[in-house]
């Protein structure tokens, strides 16, 4: 999210004596003042519709300003002054649900603000009251839509790592309206959305559908870190967590991975494992699909690595053909793991194939009845043996083709993956080519002996 932004259009007074322009002046008295080293979002939104900040608390005399906490532990402050007419008051700004349970207004203006906050709701819209309390009477003035305004590459990202097979749940303490709003601008992410008080239940029956959820709404941020916790304890999932605010940084050190945007704060950048330095998101889903062709450079440079002491005279190709993985690297279109065992065991058996094939060139040309004696008679066929007659080279050639395709298919059961049945399929193919040319060689020699 980016900053907060308050639509003026929108803002509702709920008392005569009160216009607009003076219900934005009362929120910002009820603010940080502009020259504050650190001001709440919400606080420096409400200042930016004043045209003059510094003519906020003109003509008052501040007697205490303290803070209050609303939803999404953000700081919401009261501030208690005198007035121009020498007259003492409070003004607050705070959830309107809980300001509702505390003030004096009638049962038909609390139910107006009640549906007027859900059919803001259903455009995004999330609002913040502001009340005035004289006399130890607490009246609402005014509500404050406000909305957190995505970041212009947020839509694209979650694209990105909806398209790499990566899920996406959005962690917000809005309502479940909102929170569908938000899910359903982020381009592909759907609308699956999970109120907070249903998710117990589905953790502790480790229910999957929990995993296929977009967002979990009315959750307050310290229990962010208890839903990456369920994640990786239950479901034995990985976990990457993205924040900004000073509340964030429990769920990220939760996590497998924590990300902090350039503008978080010193908290949450010390308990992140990466800090973006640029304000776009697309470079965590570029750094997912470089850390994946990472891998499968590994994977390509390791699996050769054992042929490197049985072969030496190999060594220049092998060097060539590591550099171009560099080139030719592609990154996984699904999660990757590195599997060393697995390359390792790989890597081994085809070292142990090619010494071997090595093994067998060398005797075919240093013994040339070696391997030729079956094949010669079995194309040009022998009275003594009960093949009279010969069956032909092409299907010497078939059989042969046969075995290694044989030979092939074992493999590929094995591993199923297709770079590493295209380093399978290229030596198998030249191999067969060759040692079929080096017996039919040897056979012609032996026919014109």
């Amino acid at each position: 999210m980016q900053q907060a932004y308050f639509d003026e259009d929108k803002i509702e007074v709920l008392t005569e004596c009160v216009d607009k322009d003076h219900a934005v002046l009362l929120a910002a008295r009820a603010s940080k003042a502009h020259n504050e080293l650190y001001k709440e979002p919400i606080d420096a939104a409400i200042l930016g519709l004043m045209d003059d900040p510094e003519q906020v608390r003109v003509g008052i005399n501040v007697i205490d300003h303290c803070s209050r906490m609303f939803v999404a532990m953000t700081l919401m402050y009261m501030t208690t002054y005198i007035d121009e007419n020498g007259s003492k008051c409070s003004v607050v700004k705070d959830d309107p649900a809980l300001m509702l349970r505390d003030c004096s207004c009638s049962k038909e203006v609390k139910e107006h603000i009640c549906k007027r906050i859900d059919k803001l709701g259903l455009d995004g819209y999330q609002c913040i009251a502001v009340g005035r309390i004289i006399n130890s009477r607490l009246d609402i003035i005014s509500l404050l839509p406000f909305i957190d305004d995505l970041r212009s590459d947020s839509a694209e990202a979650v694209d990105n790592l909806t398209d790499m097979v990566l899920s996406v749940i959005v962690l917000t303490e809005s309502p479940m309206t909102v929170t569908k709003h938000v899910c359903g601008r982020l381009g592909k992410l759907g609308l699956s959305v999970l109120h907070a008080n249903s998710m117990r239940g589905l953790v502790s029956s480790k229910n999957e559908l929990f995993l296929n959820i977009n967002g979990i709404s009315d959750l307050f941020v310290e229990y962010n870190r208890h839903v990456i916790s369920n994640l990786r304890t239950y479901f034995g999932r990985r976990c990457a967590m993205v924040g900004y605010e000073f509340s964030d940084a429990d769920s990220i050190r939760e996590s497998d991975i924590g990300i902090a945007v350039p503008d978080a704060t010193d908290s949450t950048k010390s308990e992140s494992d990466i800090i973006l330095t640029e304000h776009a998101l697309l470079s965590v889903s570029s750094a997912v699909q470089t850390s994946r062709e990472i891998c499968q450079i590994i994977k390509g440079c390791m699996t050769p690595a054992t042929l490197f002491p049985m072969l030496v005279i190999d060594a220049c190709n092998y060097c060539t053909s590591t550099a171009m993985l560099f080139e030719r690297a592609k990154s996984s279109r699904s999660p990757d793991s590195l599997k060393a065992k697995k390359i390792i065991a790989t890597g081994a058996a085809f070292g142990s194939y090619v010494a071997l094939s090595t093994v067998v060139f060398f005797m075919i040309t240093t013994r040339p009845d070696f391997i030729s004696v079956a094949t010669v008679i079995a194309v040009y066929g022998d009275v003594n043996s009960p093949l009279p007659k010969g069956i032909g080279w092409g299907w010497a050639g078939f059989i042969w083709l046969y075995n290694f395709v044989l030979l092939l298919s074992l493999m590929k059961v094995l591993d199923r993956d297709k770079m590493w049945m295209v380093m399978l399929i290229f030596p198998a193919i030249s191999g067969l080519i060759l040692v079929w040319s080096i017996c039919a060689y040897h056979a012609m020699k032996v026919q014109q002996q």
